[in-house]
């Protein structure tokens, strides 16, 4: 029964390949890790290189927000000062080393600009607008008649 179901193996059967020792992986190695290097080199290069235009891209930014931030400083500050700023300046002078508006610079340059003039065409614009007691009539009552009386300068009694 055991020849059955294990018989025994012909004469001419050919041998089993010889065993090779393992290849020399030293070799091998030596290459991979060289290509890890490189790759690494190429990875840091890269990395930087996008770190120095992301900088760029947020200086540039800056750059051209800040102007537009400076000139909004420039109008809101000169209409609280009541004076007007001139059209054509060199806007990012007004901006920090940050890029943002320098509020310091900004304050002193509203501040060195000419007051509006009161006078228009020889009327001191103050002295018109400003009223004191017992110099012009007042209205005492809303009646028409009377307001229509004071506008034409005619006094009533």
């Amino acid at each position: 029964m055991d020849e059955k179901t294990n018989p025994p193996a012909p004469d001419d059967a050919p041998a089993p390949a010889p065993v090779t020792p393992a290849p020399d992986l030293s070799a091998e190695l030596e290459h991979w890790k060289q290509l890890s290097q490189e790759h690494e080199q190429r990875w840091q290069e890269t990395s930087r290189e996008l770190e120095q235009a992301q900088e760029k891209a947020r200086t540039a930014a800056l750059a051209e927000m800040g102007t537009a931030l400076v000139e909004a400083e420039l109008r809101a500050s000169a209409a609280a000062a009541g004076v007007a700023v001139p059209g054509h300046l060199d806007l990012p002078s007004f901006l920090g080393e940050d890029g943002r508006p320098d509020q310091d610079t900004i304050s002193a340059f509203v501040e060195s600009l000419p007051k509006p003039s009161t006078k228009i065409r020889g009327f001191d614009l103050a002295a018109v607008t400003e009223y004191r007691p017992g110099t012009s009539p007042m209205p005492t009552t809303m009646d028409p008649v009377e307001l229509a009386d004071l506008i034409e300068g005619r006094k009533r009694s």
